[in-house]
């Protein structure tokens, strides 16, 4: 068997195939017809799942054989948790009978195929439920506030933090628990970053605010300790780049450093784990 596999999806097909040295589809694996919208593995490589106009499938990605399938039809969007125990799905916004939003952000325990808890969610995104690296809690975004739970008790609030104005935020992947918010811009005031301890949310532990930011993009390190903020403006006003205008932040929390990180015009960044970063 080998060691490595792959993905493909067609307008009418999704496949899987063996990497080095076969190179061949895998055997068990039936691979389905019609429209499918989009398909993920799980980060440990135990799951993959792919989404039909039916329902959602969960197949063993050693074997190729379902392991189960999901009652949620029309799914747009797939996102599993860091260790694999739990998959979000995301439909678009729509009513029930009483005129009341259906609950479209959907989070499902991948032993079994439960229903573990669900939300209604507007924007397209199903990476808008964050876990903790070892899965004891995750965090939503929602009105002025990140909402964190237990996910031994899924469906109540554990903690608030409360941030006016917020709408990124990301949690870190290491054994640190660490959330990073951002604040973009908006009448005359500065756009805001920020890094909290989980749960002690009484004062940030970094802090920064800056102009021309109107969205961002974080990258951690592995331990998660510091965090890369690149901000990007809409429109470059000096017509030096077509992307808007970007700059770049670091904030170690354990260093203590808070600085810009001035390299010129950026596109993407990447956190590369350095000694003492």
């Amino acid at each position: 068997m080998s060691m490595t596999q792959f993905a493909y999806r067609t307008l009418k097909t999704i496949g899987l195939t063996e990497g080095y040295p076969e190179y061949e589809a895998l055997s068990g694996f039936s691979r389905p017809e019609g429209t499918l919208r989009c398909c993920t593995y799980s980060p440990d490589g135990r799951y993959f799942a792919y989404a039909s106009n039916e329902n959602v499938t969960l197949v063993d990605a050693n074997t190729g054989l379902v392991h189960l399938t999901l009652p949620t039809p029309a799914v747009h969007e797939l996102e599993f948790s860091p260790r694999g125990n739990f998959i979000t799905t995301w439909e678009r916004p729509s009513k029930l009978e009483d005129g009341n939003a259906a609950k479209n952000l959907k989070v499902w325990r991948t032993e079994n195929g439960e229903l573990a808890v669900s939300f209604v969610q507007k924007a397209v995104s199903a990476s808008s439920i964050q876990y903790t690296y070892d899965e004891k809690y995750y965090a939503r975004a929602t009105t002025n506030e990140i909402a964190f739970y237990e996910t031994a008790n899924m469906n109540t609030v554990w903690q608030h933090l409360r941030v006016e104005g917020v709408t990124e935020f990301q949690l870190s992947p290491g054994e640190n628990y660490h959330v990073a918010v951002f604040v973009p811009e908006k009448q005359g005031h500065p756009a805001k970053a920020a890094v909290y301890a989980v749960p002690d949310f009484s004062a940030p532990l970094m802090q920064k605010a800056f102009f021309k930011a109107d969205k961002i993009q974080f990258n951690w390190n592995n331990a998660g300790t510091a965090v890369l903020f690149l901000s990007q403006t809409e429109v470059d006003k000096t017509g030096k780049n077509y992307y808007g205008e970007t700059n770049l932040y670091l904030m170690n929390v354990t260093a203590n450093v808070d600085a810009r990180v001035t390299l010129g015009i950026i596109v993407i960044s990447a956190y590369i784990t350095f000694e003492g970063f």
